[in-house]
């Protein structure tokens, strides 16, 4: 659903996810948080860089060490939404 909203709404979008969501999303990124919780996170930071643009440029301080990190995980889907992150850094 939140990557639905950021695809229809791009930039506009990006405000209401700093506020509401990023706090919630960006600590599921850190080390040692179970894949379950990491996947779907990165899933959804993956849409918001995609879709609202040059506004996500903002997340590259964080982001990239984060996807960086999780491009070396032992799990296929986890390395996989990484991978597909870098190419929007």
């Amino acid at each position: 659903m939140v990557g639905q909203l950021c695809k229809n709404n791009q930039a506009s979008f990006f405000e209401s996810f700093n506020r509401m969501l990023l706090p919630v999303f960006q600590p599921l990124l850190g080390e040692g948080i179970p894949e379950g919780l990491t996947l779907p996170a990165m899933c959804i930071i993956d849409d918001v860089v995609e879709y609202c643009g040059p506004h996500s440029q903002a997340y590259v301080s964080w982001f990239y060490p984060a996807v960086v990190r999780l491009c070396a995980s032992e799990a296929v889907e986890l390395r996989h939404s990484a991978a597909f992150g870098v190419r929007y850094i």
